[in-house]
């Protein structure tokens, strides 16, 4: 009996599989290569994905599938309600991942062992860019007299301290670092599940890939904190702690593991307390008597970094007060933060255009409760579904995106978006499967 050609083909070598696999691989990485991977995903599973029980697929999982599709309507429904039409359609294009992967994922065929596959090919990317990014740093403080801080502006550039080095040019890809310390966190994530997992046998095989696990797990840590992305950093200690005391492994284990943790973090004390003793300062003085519109802050050219989120969560909740229903349009959330600064007299933001720096307030901005409500199914459905399955991988993911977006506006970039919606998909595709 005659095949077509696409069905023996996919048969063979699984086409769109192999596509999601280069996405995994280049999502760290970022830059103009990812939506070309993108795009090939698109095509190659519209064309040789398996139709006949796309239905079936997406019925099984629709409890994690609908929010997300449910997400991207509001970015439809906010365009037709906002007066900032560009900045609508630019939300909308942005977030197409929303209904590009769960539209998709039930085209393809994932197994266990594929699925484990994707999420290795994930550390490889982070782990490679972390060895480069270290090389690179040992370059820069062996053979330059000095670390230049690129790019500061109105200062141009500047001499800065090994410190303030790591923070700023550590990373050798273009990907903000908060949003690159999240990929190695998740990448941590996995390879944690799989160490305090059930107890393996013992053999050499066994013995080479823990102590691979080790190294990796110590790189990508480490990179975390050279980074210095507060919400990334304060996620890793409580999960390093955390974690251990949940898993199976026996006492002695939970205790070495939780220890050996805490020495690490010790390792970096100093650059942790460079960052965030900065913070520290700031909120002292935010919380210190007299009104806001007396302060620095307010007025000044330059606020620091939790000043600045201050005051816009400020004028933030202000707004959604005002509107708390249906919001003011997915379009329209700087214009109306850039307003309501400028009524507050924060001078030292009100010309800039600024996001609510919080995707919880941004989408309460833009589309009100019904948004929030919404946003919340997103993350929810899939850790209710990860208890229920003991995927508990999907649990520690799905709460570490939710945290970073209630002081984060992390779905406002291809970089959170695209790793978000990617990721709860693929977990989707295995909820019903054997948990990690």
């Amino acid at each position: 009996m005659f095949k077509p050609p696409t069905k023996v083909i996919n048969k063979e070598y699984n086409i769109p599989f192999i596509a999601l696999s280069v996405i995994f691989f280049m999502l760290p990485v970022g830059g103009k290569a990812l939506p070309i991977a993108i795009f090939l995903f698109v095509l190659m599973s519209l064309m040789f994905g398996d139709w006949s029980s796309w239905k079936t697929n997406f019925s099984k999982v629709s409890k994690i599938y609908v929010p997300l599709l449910l997400f991207y309507s509001l970015y439809i429904i906010g365009f037709f309600i906002s007066d900032e039409t560009d900045s609508a359609l630019k939300q909308l294009e942005h977030k197409v991942s929303f209904f590009l992967f769960p539209f998709l994922m039930p085209l393809v065929k994932v197994s266990d062992k594929q699925r484990d596959t994707l999420f290795k090919l994930f550390i490889l990317g982070c782990t490679m860019i972390c060895v480069v990014s270290f090389l690179h740093f040992f370059y820069v403080s062996i053979f330059l007299d000095e670390y230049c801080i690129l790019g500061e502006k109105p200062e141009g550039n500047r001499i800065g301290t090994a410190i303030e080095y790591l923070s700023n040019h550590f990373i050798v890809v273009n990907v903000h670092r908060t949003y690159f310390s999240m990929y190695l966190l998740l990448a941590v994530y996995y390879i944690v599940f799989d160490l305090l997992g059930q107890p393996r046998p013992r053999g050499n095989k066994n013995m080479k890939k823990l102590i691979m696990e080790l190294l990796a797990l110590l790189m990508l840590a480490s990179v975390i904190f050279c980074v210095q992305s507060k919400i990334i950093v304060g996620l890793l200690v409580v999960s390093g702690i955390v974690l251990p005391i949940f898993s199976p492994i026996s006492i002695r284990k939970k205790i070495i593991f939780i220890l050996s943790f805490l020495v690490l973090t010790f390792a970096f004390k100093e650059t942790l307390y460079s960052r965030f003793n900065n913070s520290i300062q700031q909120i002292k003085y935010i919380l210190s008597p007299g009104k806001d519109q007396n302060k620095s802050f307010t007025n000044q050219l330059r606020p620091g970094s939790t000043e600045i989120r201050y005051i816009l969560y400020k004028s933030a909740i202000q707004l959604i007060e005002e509107k708390p229903i249906f919001g003011y349009g997915t379009g329209d959330v700087k214009k109306v933060l850039r307003v309501q600064n400028e009524k507050n007299k924060f001078t030292s933001i009100a010309h800039l255009n600024y996001g609510p720096h919080s995707q919880v307030l941004e989408v309460l901005i833009g589309s009100g409760i019904i948004g929030f409500l919404v946003l919340l199914s997103v993350f929810f459905c899939p850790i209710i579904e990860g208890i229920r399955f003991k995927n508990y991988f999907m649990v520690a993911f799905a709460l570490a995106i939710f945290f970073c977006c209630l002081i984060e506006s992390f779905l406002t970039r291809q970089d959170g978006i695209i790793l978000t919606s990617l990721f709860i998909s693929v977990f989707a595709s295995i909820s019903k499967k054997e948990h990690i």
